[in-house]
């Protein structure tokens, strides 16, 4: 799971987990930095329920943007599959390996959501 910033979780399985602490070199700024920015930013997701909304208008946007195609996405990130993006989402994304990666920031989801709410009031 991406944080911030330069921090990230990794999940694995017990057979593949390495007791042995990881060597790395690591700026603990950048460390501290990007935990509390999460932490931060986490906050203030359960105080408001207005970024809960925001999260899913983007995902129930951005999924029937992509149509009917396979995808994982949880609270707007995760990948999907499609063999083209629709041209209003031409550069948003980046493919990897065949599948199109979602990792957007709480702000990108919002400035996305308003984008496709003023295309919508202009067809109307």
């Amino acid at each position: 799971a991406f944080l911030d910033g330069q921090m990230a979780m990794v999940g694995c399985h017990a057979d593949l987990f390495l007791d042995q602490p990881l060597l790395l070199i690591s700026t603990w700024e950048g460390d501290a930095f990007s935990l509390a920015a999460f932490h931060r930013a986490f906050g203030k997701m359960q105080a408001d329920s207005t970024a809960a909304a925001e999260i899913k208008a983007f995902q129930s946007t951005l999924v029937a943007t992509i149509g009917d195609t396979t995808h994982s996405l949880e609270n707007g990130a995760g990948w999907f599959e499609c063999d083209a993006l629709p041209q209003r989402l031409d550069g948003m994304f980046d493919k990897v390996d065949g599948r199109w990666i979602c990792c957007p920031s709480y702000s990108q989801m919002v400035r996305f959501n308003r984008m496709f709410a003023a295309e919508a009031t202009k067809s109307s």
